[in-house]
């Protein structure tokens, strides 16, 4: 599974679930995809929902016929750059306990026989958390949901913008951790073809201990200047050549991915990372076939976490901000640590804030996220289960598909939508032609519809 969550990414998206962005200076967490084809935004989110609305949706995703998979995303509220410097300090804050009393609080809500697929940690508690608190939170987290062996190869731990000690990387190997996910900046060593302070050849020996302690999959998001030169390119692909990472993503230093129009970066991407045996997968992410999370020959689904073999992940949040993504309701917890300890200590889940999502939502949320992981979105498809007639729903949107299809974009026919240009600029802008959060939706919600038999009408 492909998570970013490093401080150049965080820059990138400031955990928007949409184009939004949330107030300035409140720290967000960061272990989400960018807002490209996510939704709704935190614009969306209000206070009539909290924890009583949370348990009621856990409630009704556990009674589902097939309850959705679970992942857990373990977040505390610190900033992707932590490095740990004291991480006996993190475990003294007053705060902590609350983390693995939420998990426990978690635990009691979801079914016993809805296994956890996966954990992610952010960077501030795989970097800055003591041993005994990752102890603590691994045995919490085992204790409160039904764990089974095959899943532990989504466990990964973040480490942002931070180097893990061989110390800390041991230990969480131990614990079960089988993933690692990091931000390596390159962007002035693979410019210097001298390499005098011999940053590429650290790199590769810190990726070749990680592999070597028995991680099964490496993600790394390389941030590299802009021009990407021939020399560069030469270093990158032998760095990756080497270590065999199965993720890979290119982003300039200002936290962007690096331009389509970069010959050089061209070069690297649809030669010698296909000889690499790296496929692209859309947004500028290259996998091979040995990352566990993405078989050779299984379909790709969409969720706030990024790519995954996994149809529709519920995504429990946990920790100051954490968000939750349970079908069709997001929520999000409360963000002062203050207020999260106090609400976890009472025994409440500390939802601060959330939204439903009604049919128009979940139709865009479809459509988007079909776009992200299909270079041939079926048209024809989505009529048929959404009972709509795509050209007369979407009339305003025809216009801007027909206008990016003008600029080479994509192809539009009455069947599909054929995305010519899969890099993250241009998937946002076909995105956001679907993005509707200036509307109110003007359909009933989807459960209601289903329950009386109809269908989404047209707009």
């Amino acid at each position: 599974m492909l998570i970013p969550c490093d401080t150049v990414i965080r820059r990138a998206l400031n955990m928007g679930l949409s184009e939004e962005r949330p107030d300035d200076g409140v720290n967000i967490p960061e272990v989400f995809e960018p807002y490209c084809g996510l939704y709704p935004g935190f614009a969306s989110f209000t206070r009539e929902f909290d924890g009583s609305d949370y348990r009621e949706w856990v409630k009704r995703s556990n009674g589902d016929p097939v309850p959705a998979p679970l992942m857990l995303v373990v977040q505390d509220g610190m900033t992707a750059g932590h490095r740990g410097s004291d991480p006996a300090a993190a475990h003294q804050l007053p705060w902590y306990s609350a983390v693995t009393r939420e998990i426990q609080l978690q635990g009691t809500l979801f079914a016993r026989d809805r296994p956890l697929e996966g954990v992610v940690c952010a960077p501030g508690i795989a970097v800055g958390w003591s041993n005994d608190a990752l102890y603590e939170l691994c045995s919490s987290i085992q204790d409160a949901f039904s764990i089974e062996p095959a899943t532990f190869a989504r466990w990964c731990a973040c480490f942002g913008q931070s180097r893990p000690t061989t110390a800390r990387l041991k230990l969480l190997r131990v614990l079960g951790f089988s993933k690692v996910r990091l931000c390596l900046d390159v962007s002035h060593s693979v410019q210097d073809t001298d390499d005098p302070v011999g940053e590429i050849d650290r790199i590769e020996s810190l990726l070749m201990e990680i592999r070597a302690l028995g991680y099964r999959s490496l993600a790394l998001d390389l941030v590299v200047g802009e021009p990407l030169k021939g020399a560069g390119i030469e270093k990158i692909s032998r760095l990756l050549e080497k270590t065999s990472v199965e993720c890979v993503r290119f982003i300039n230093e200002g936290g962007q991915e690096i331009s389509a129009n970069d010959n050089p970066l061209s070069v690297l991407r649809s030669g010698i990372l296909q000889d690499l045996g790296y496929r692209h997968v859309g947004l500028d992410w290259y996998v091979t076939e040995a990352e566990p999370s993405l078989g050779s020959d299984s379909p790709l689904y969409w969720s706030p976490l990024g790519y995954t073999n996994i149809e529709g992940l519920d995504v429990i949040g946990v920790g100051p901000g954490a968000v939750a993504a349970l079908d069709d309701a997001y929520s999000r917890n409360a963000l002062e640590r203050e207020s999260y300890q106090r609400m976890v200590e009472q025994g409440v889940i500390p939802t601060e804030c959330g939204v439903e999502l009604e049919s128009d939502d979940l139709l865009r949320r479809t459509i988007m996220s079909g776009i992200l992981v299909n270079e041939h979105f079926d048209i024809e498809m989505l009529e048929n289960r959404w009972g709509i007639i795509f050209s007369r729903y979407f009339k305003p949107e025809m216009a801007l598909l027909r206008t990016l299809e003008a600029q080479g974009k994509l192809k539009l026919t009455e069947h599909e939508i054929h995305t010519l240009d899969r890099g993250r600029e241009s998937l946002y802008s076909l995105c956001k032609v679907f993005d509707n959060q200036d509307s109110i939706a003007r359909v009933p919600p989807l459960r209601a519809a289903l329950e009386k038999g109809e269908t989404v009408s047209s707009r």
